[in-house]
């Protein structure tokens, strides 16, 4: 990586040079009295700065930057948000005057001012001009290539996939069995009991003759890894002031680490966020004809789930948004929608969630954020994306009927389903919360209801008060990782 940017002398140049990086980075140069850095389009390491006395700070670790301020408040809009949307907005994190470099952004820090510039665009102006057949031609090819990057990567090192039973995780299985890579692990994890993942994903690894691993989910195992010194260096690690943390991959990475069943080179395939480029948000989150007028206040509904904003607070979120696309009037607006998304929830909870990784000291790739691969399919036309066409299309008839891996009993939902479904979770926000808990319990098989129980108890001898009629588990991990800044010695803004 030093090499590659060897050769920059001015921050513009550093940007063009960003345009052509493939893969998972940070960047930090130091040129004459300025900084220039860069994360890339998932925010795989987050890098965070604050200006102190007149001078700019850098850290990979906020806490560096919280010990050289002689004040830290935590900013109320942004805890405000965090409930609602499990992550905070923008550049900002939790604290004021601590900031995020955020998706896919480069920024230049000097005395005087701070540049700010993001290297990729996630919203397409047009759509490609193809017909389905070549489109899906198209589509086979980029996966190859892409596979094939992602095999020369991990130079024969264990790849290690975390196999669910969808199609996400099932292609990074199937792509490296095509590929002919045969040092592979799959694992899965959770309950038996209620849980349809581990029997098809067995049976997967199974047809591919891959090593697969079961790391069971029960009581006992919950409380001996939540209970552990470890833990609470864990939510910080991946929490860093701006996203929510998240139990389900902890548990199993640290089994597999400590009972030695990978190797220390191994490099972790997690599948996100490929539904995404697949299309899975068309219908069910919002339609192909939003339009620009409604996209912030419905980008607001739709993402804001574990509590519920003011009116004010709505309004305020609302201008900055409008403000964000102001420039993106010559886009789609569905297409803007999706950016948005990406560069907030996606990158700062879905692929924050895969530091476990690294706080284990694993490395990680993410194969469906491929440059070629991820700019393919946001360009694919929306019809052709409802209900994943495309996407599905291509797993199917290109990777897993020819090594025996789709069953004829998996069925995808409809687009009539997507809408049922949609109105569903209309319906949920009407409903009490202890209805809606008692369907949470009935299908939790990845045991949260354990984990949380154990957390909510800690809180309670601290006489912290949590609301326990929830929907979402995630509000219990929202409520603890805010009861444990809280201990830290910060103030709340007036």
């Amino acid at each position: 990586m030093p090499q590659f940017f060897k050769d920059v002398f001015s921050f513009n140049d550093f940007v063009e040079r960003l345009k052509k990086c493939n893969g998972i980075f940070s960047v930090i140069i130091n040129h004459q009295d300025s900084y220039w850095l860069a994360v890339d389009r998932n925010i795989s390491f987050p890098l965070f700065y604050s200006k102190v006395e007149g001078i700019y700070f850098v850290s990979d670790d906020p806490e560096n930057l919280i010990s050289r301020r002689t004040v830290n408040r935590i900013d109320p809009f942004q805890q405000t948000l965090f409930k609602a949307f499990g992550h905070t907005f923008g550049n900002k994190t939790l604290i004021n005057d601590i900031y995020q470099v955020g998706c896919a952004e480069a920024i230049c820090l000097d005395s005087n001012e701070l540049k700010q510039i993001h290297f990729h665009s996630f919203s397409v102006q047009r759509f490609q001009d193809l017909g389905y057949e070549k489109l899906k031609e198209a589509g086979k090819n980029i996966f190859d290539q892409a596979l094939s990057r992602l095999v020369n990567s991990l130079n024969g090192r264990t790849a290690v996939v975390p196999l669910s039973g969808g199609y996400d995780s099932r292609f990074i299985a199937a792509g490296l069995k095509r590929m002919g890579y045969t040092n592979v692990v799959c694992y899965t994890y959770g309950k038996r009991e209620n849980n349809p993942e581990w029997r098809i994903s067995k049976k997967v690894a199974g047809t591919l003759g891959f090593k697969w691993i079961f790391v069971e989910y029960s009581t006992e195992f919950i409380q001996k890894y939540i209970c552990s010194k470890e833990f609470e260096p864990y939510i910080h690690f991946v929490g860093h002031y701006s996203s929510l943390f998240f139990l389900q991959e902890y548990f199993a990475v640290r089994y597999l680490n400590e009972n030695n069943l990978v190797p220390e080179d191994a490099v972790f395939l997690p599948g996100h966020s490929g539904d995404l480029i697949g299309g899975s948000q068309l219908v069910k989150v919002f339609e192909k004809e939003l339009s620009f007028h409604d996209l912030s206040e419905h980008f607001i509904a739709q993402k804001s789930y574990y509590s519920t904003l003011k009116k004010t607070e709505k309004k305020q979120l609302k201008n900055e948004l409008d403000l964000w696309w102001a420039g993106k009037r010559d886009y789609y607006a569905a297409s803007v929608f999706e950016e948005i998304d990406i560069q907030e929830k996606i990158s700062k909870v879905i692929f924050n969630s895969a530091l476990i990784f690294d706080f284990f000291g694993y490395e990680k790739r993410f194969p469906y954020w491929d440059v070629p691969l991820l700019d393919f399919f946001l360009s694919v036309p929306m019809e052709h994306r409802e209900l994943k066409k495309l996407y599905d299309d291509i797993f199917i008839t290109h990777f897993f009927e020819p090594l025996g891996i789709h069953f004829k009993t998996e069925l995808q939902p409809t687009s009539f389903e997507l809408k049922k479904q949609h109105l569903k979770n209309y319906i949920k926000g009407w409903v009490p919360k202890k209805m809606l808990k008692n369907v949470l319990l009935k299908n939790d098989w990845l045991n949260y209801h354990q984990a949380t129980q154990l957390l909510i108890q800690e809180m309670n001898q601290e006489k912290y008060l949590v609301n326990q009629n929830i929907k979402s588990f995630n509000e219990i991990l929202i409520a603890y990782y805010l009861f444990k800044i809280s201990k830290n010695g910060l103030t709340t803004e007036k």
